[in-house]
């Protein structure tokens, strides 16, 4: 196995690293970023976009990492929903899944 598939098994399931950044799988990954408390089933991103549970991108689909890529951020998106419930992570009009503020996806938009 290369450097550039790498999987590590830890006590929350598989989270996988590909050219340096950290990836979660969906369903078996950190369970901080598992599925979005009630607050956010519907809520509205930065840019006013309302988040519809039934539509929703997985994070592999849109290929989130755990850390910015090149400066850019999910809290500077504009379909970021911040933290609602006190503990750090927010979640996405467009992205399944509690997201980090430090992460970042390629359906990034600059708010």
């Amino acid at each position: 196995m290369g450097d550039d598939d790498r999987h590590h098994n830890g006590p929350g399931g598989t989270d996988s690293i590909d050219d340096g950044r950290h990836h979660h799988d969906d369903t078996v990954g950190d369970r901080r970023l598992g599925p979005v408390p009630a607050v956010y089933e519907n809520a509205r991103a930065l840019d006013g976009t309302v988040r519809d549970p039934d539509s929703l991108s997985s994070k592999r689909g849109v290929n989130y990492q755990s850390v910015p890529e090149g400066g850019r951020q999910c809290a500077g998106c504009g379909y970021y929903i911040p933290d609602k419930d006190g503990d750090g992570l927010g979640a996405c009009a467009i992205v399944a899944g509690r997201i980090e503020p430090d992460g970042w996806c390629v359906s990034y938009v600059s708010y």
